[in-house]
């Protein structure tokens, strides 16, 4: 609770499968999932407060093109109806590094960059405040210098907001730094990589 942990692995190991099946967009074959030792009840927590949020890797894919910036940050909020729904999403465009005011607001989704493009996504997911922010692949379209940024940005609203999160990316060296549990998924096991495994592999 209130970590950041990260999975990482080789393309191919399941990576994304296991993200998508804790976030609950695919069903396990076998086992269960458990949210704060409960079952969990994805269409609960993903629609209230407090509940799980997932930012994909592919922002673009993940936006409604013809929404503005406002509906896209406001839509989490709106369907879950949330009485101040624009405050909450003009502080959080403003909490990922994005303008709050109207020009911004009011700007096309299809007219923004793909860095803003993630920003947006990440900011959707706070207005509804998680517990559990699931991201997967978060920085992968990224170019070098604005993958670094948002990794610092998820560190450090993870470290204000105090939720937990799940980062999962092939990106080992770059997640390292800002992870405090470190996970490699191979051949289908997940073993936790130690301070000397970490090491050994230049990253702590």
């Amino acid at each position: 609770k209130g970590r950041l942990t990260v999975v990482t692995g080789v393309s191919g190991s399941g990576k994304t499968t296991l993200a998508s099946i804790l976030a609950g967009f695919l069903s396990p074959d076998a086992g269960e999932i458990l949210f704060e030792g409960e079952p969990a009840d994805f269409a609960s927590l993903h629609r209230t407060e407090g509940g799980l949020q997932m930012v994909f890797q592919d922002s673009e894919s993940a936006l409604n093109p013809a929404f503005s910036a406002g509906q896209a940050v406001c839509e989490p909020g709106n369907l879950a109806r949330l009485s101040d729904c624009e405050a909450r999403a003009r502080a959080a465009l403003r909490e990922v590094g994005l303008p709050g005011g109207d020009d911004f607001w009011n700007r096309r989704v299809s007219h923004l960059s793909g860095g803003q493009m993630q920003r947006l996504c990440l900011a959707r997911a706070l207005t509804m405040a998680p517990r559990l922010l699931v991201a997967d692949e978060p920085t992968s379209m990224l170019d070098p210098s604005s993958r670094a940024n948002l990794l610092r940005l998820l560190k450090g609203l993870q470290n204000a907001r105090g939720f937990s999160m799940l980062m999962v990316t092939h990106d080992l060296a770059a997640a390292a730094k800002v992870a405090e549990r470190v996970f490699r998924l191979e051949a289908g096991g997940l073993a936790e990589l130690g301070r000397e495994e970490l090491l050994a592999l230049g990253l702590s």
